[in-house]
């Protein structure tokens, strides 16, 4: 509950001041638009890994109810997003440490 209530705000904040910085880096300097869409797009990823967190928390405040995850199609693609999002969020840092 902590991680969503503290991630998502924090996240969407760091997307907007990312895309508003992008937008003064692009005018000029290439690799300063470079890293600005890197640090969005690490922030989006983030943000959706924080969000993928909420099916979880209301199915644990219902004492392990269902909730979501009775829908067939739900589980499906969270079940996606819940493995390739990680996997998204080590690549893009990796793609900051190295360049």
């Amino acid at each position: 509950v902590f991680c969503t209530a503290i991630g998502l705000p924090g996240n969407i904040i760091s997307i907007v001041f990312f895309t508003t910085s992008g937008i003064k880096a692009s005018r000029g300097n290439v690799n300063k638009a470079f890293f600005n869409t890197v640090y969005i797009l690490t922030a989006v990823v983030d943000t959706l890994i924080c969000a993928t967190l909420l099916p979880q928390i209301v199915s644990f405040l219902r004492h392990r109810e269902e909730a979501w995850f009775g829908n067939t199609a739900f589980c499906y693609i969270w079940g996606i997003l819940w493995e390739v999002l990680p996997y998204m969020s080590v690549f893009l840092v990796g793609i900051m440490s190295i360049s």
